[in-house]
């Protein structure tokens, strides 16, 4: 690794050793701490730069009457030394592994010390080649690719771990069976486990008070019912994942394994399976096919107690309230970049509605994802991203007004 040093001493300093805290005979009544010995002490300061990187700055208080460079280079080898083994601990989360016996661990562990050491190694290097192999395993670690996102210690690992096992794979299996093994379930080792939800805690919750919150709940409101989604919510998530309620029957065309999936309720609200899978698909479209890869700011728009019960009621209301609020943010917008310069500014938002808060509360608003700029076409038909700066307490006044 290249890169340059240097170390400096500020001089000497006294430092006060604590003393343990004195009690009665009795050990209810604390005295005062007394003042420990002054141990005299060293202050150095050093400083690691290294090309494309920040410097970084270690001060370091020190008893030895070594030199300076001698303290730095000393503490330099010891960081040296722990990180190979930080990087074994980080991305397989070891205490996870269920092996069956103690040669499988130890061959496991070996895997895992050829990962972080080659990991180490490419961490440490400089030149070009180096650098385009760790991006690689980064993105085989599930590194984004941005340039402003930083490669990751467990990104590195993880991609380390799977190219290894890519490589053994290859040697066990010839490079024709690979398509099969991988499309596969029984050749790959994974097995599609049913996660029957009527063993839930919430399953069970739901199922046993649902017909008296309705019933209750026609008696306490004035307009005698509930609002039609939120009863079809609950029935929903009852029917889900339950193969009684319908299955669709899957069938391996390579090893002719069959297995039964049943049908889930696709909804948002109180499915804890269907709605972190639609969250991890929303995340995945949006970063991968709707974002540009520009700043992108969050907005979040929250409504009045008695709107917000008027807006659940009535949930045409939602996109006309949720037209207004975006009409208003990109005309803001597009005022900010004219006064920049900027020709027929455009803009866009992707808006996500929640409808309860921390508290599981009827708490309907808005959080709007909206680039940190706008966009405009250039003589050659392309677009490009002009940055605005961001708001001042006076344009968001003005934005409530």
């Amino acid at each position: 690794m290249s890169c340059s040093s240097r170390w400096s001493s500020r001089g000497d300093a006294h430092w006060a050793q604590p003393s343990r805290n004195c009690t009665t005979a009795r050990g209810c009544h604390k005295q005062r701490p007394k003042p420990g010995k002054a141990l005299r002490v060293r202050v150095v300061v050093s400083e690691l730069r290294q090309p494309g990187r920040a410097p970084l700055r270690w001060v370091l208080l020190t008893n030895l009457k070594d030199s300076a460079l001698s303290v730095v280079e000393s503490y330099l080898l010891r960081w040296k030394i722990e990180r190979p083994f930080y990087f074994s601990k980080v991305g397989f989360r070891l205490e996870c592994w269920h092996q069956e016996s103690a040669a499988r661990i130890a061959r496991l562990l070996l895997l895992v010390q050829l990962a972080a050491t080659a990991v180490y190694q490419l961490s440490q290097a400089t030149d070009p080649k180096s650098v385009e192999v760790m991006r690689r395993l980064a993105k085989l670690g599930g590194w984004s690719g941005r340039p402003k996102t930083p490669i990751g210690p467990t990104m590195l690992m993880r991609g380390a771990l799977l190219f290894l096992a890519s490589m053994q794979l290859l040697q066990l299996h010839p490079k024709k069976d690979l398509p099969a093994i991988a499309l596969c379930p029984a050749g790959s080792g994974v097995r599609y486990q049913h996660r029957e939800p009527e063993r839930t805690l919430l399953h069970r919750i739901v199922r046993e008070n649902l017909a008296s919150f309705l019933i209750e709940a026609a008696e306490r409101y004035p307009s005698g019912d509930l609002p039609e989604f939120i009863r079809c919510e609950f029935e929903s998530h009852l029917r889900c994942g339950l193969l009684c309620h319908g299955f669709a029957r899957v069938r391996c065309p390579t090893c002719r394994d069959e297995l039964l999936v049943a049908f889930s309720c696709k909804n948002r609200g109180v499915c804890p399976s269907c709605s972190a899978r639609r969250m991890a698909d929303t995340a995945a479209h949006l970063r991968d096919l709707v974002l540009p890869e520009v700043p992108v700011r969050q907005w979040v728009l929250t409504m009045p107690k008695r709107l917000r019960f008027l807006l659940a009621w009535r949930p045409k209301l939602i996109s006309l309230t949720l037209n207004l609020f975006l009409r208003a943010l990109f005309a803001w917008q597009r005022r900010c970049a004219k006064r920049q310069g900027v020709p027929n500014p455009q803009s866009g938002a992707v808006t996500c509605i929640q409808r309860f808060g921390s508290a599981l509360n009827l708490n309907l608003h808005f959080h709007t994802l909206v680039p940190n700029g706008v966009f405009s076409e250039d003589a050659d038909g392309a677009m490009q991203f002009h940055a605005l700066a961001p708001p001042t307490r006076g344009d968001l006044e003005k934005l409530l007004a």
